[in-house]
């Protein structure tokens, strides 16, 4: 059991576009970030995963977020790239995330948007995934909560830069 990070227990059902049909036969398209309602029919789930980390506070600059948060957030992205198929982790693999943009500020959190190369995912690499959050996270004893991000345009924003890196440049 985790003590710092909270994970949303909806966070499959959250991530991606899901095609829906509501118990009175309505077809819906839910859009990353919303759940479908109890009794829906969900028919695809599709897209990549996208992932929020929230801190108590709005993270609306680079300064909001502690660098030991940031620098464990690199971990996390250097990790996901070994995430296989089957939701097991092989860091000497290339698995099947083939890009990870972030963390950026983006949305009042810290957001990490993987590419896929179409491939989507499955509940066995989201699980894997978030043990890898909350192995990193965990420690640093930052109170965060892991959930989906919600729609994101195809405008990356900036990666987070470090105290250092914003001296520095």
């Amino acid at each position: 059991m985790t003590t710092y990070v909270r994970v949303d227990e909806d966070l499959f059902g959250r991530m991606g576009l899901k095609f829906v049909v509501t118990p009175d036969g309505q077809a819906l398209e839910l859009l990353p970030g919303q759940l479908a309602e109890p009794g829906a029919d969900v028919i695809s789930h599709v897209g990549e995963p996208r992932f929020q980390v929230r801190m108590s506070t709005p993270v609306l600059t680079d300064a909001d977020v502690p660098d030991v948060l940031g620098l464990a957030l690199r971990r996390v992205a250097d990790r996901l790239f070994g995430v296989m198929p089957d939701g097991t982790e092989d860091p000497d693999a290339s698995g099947i995330v083939e890009g990870v943009m972030g963390p950026a500020a983006h949305d009042g959190g810290l957001l990490l948007s993987l590419d896929t190369d179409g491939f989507g995912f499955n509940p066995p690499m989201l699980e894997t995934m978030t043990r890898i959050f909350v192995e990193e996270l965990e420690p640093l004893a930052i109170p965060v909560e892991l959930c989906a991000a919600s729609w994101v345009t195809d405008e990356i924003p900036p990666a987070w830069r470090s105290t250092a890196d914003r001296l520095d440049g």
